[in-house]
């Protein structure tokens, strides 16, 4: 029973640690690497490779090469990534880097690893992203 009590707020704090910016390891041209790596692995993957027929009449996308979810009734999400936005002239932007962060209450549990390709189809899903949180 001791241990459920201080392991409760030992967690919390661990959830609330991963929902922190990017370590100061990571840097633009390693993060930049990781989301090429991704896009990569997406077309190497039978099942995923059709993200390509999307992207062609999409305002934009994100990469997040690496998203970590961890929860024990409460909940935390964070990953850093690339926002390269469609130009009028049909090329891809310069990357604008960007911070997914979450939270969640409820009955879970575990821990995950994984990738996330959001393309945005339109051009409004464009500008709330860059309302709520980058620049192009």
């Amino acid at each position: 029973m001791i241990y459920t009590k201080l392991l409760a707020p030992v967690l919390a704090l661990l959830l609330l640690s991963c929902a922190s910016s990017a370590p100061p390891s990571i840097t633009s041209k390693s993060l930049i690497a990781e989301s090429i790596d991704t896009l990569h692995q997406f077309n190497l993957h039978k099942e995923l490779k059709q993200y390509k027929n999307i992207l062609d009449g999409s305002a934009g996308v994100v990469i997040l090469p690496e998203v970590i979810k961890a929860s024990w009734f409460a909940g935390a999400e964070t990953g850093d990534g690339v926002l390269l936005a469609r130009r009028t002239n049909n090329q891809w932007s310069d990357p604008s880097f960007l911070t997914l962060a979450a939270a969640s209450f409820g009955l879970q549990l575990g821990v995950q690893n994984t990738s996330i390709l959001l393309v945005l189809r339109t051009p409004d899903a464009l500008q709330s992203i860059l309302k709520h949180q980058g620049k192009v």
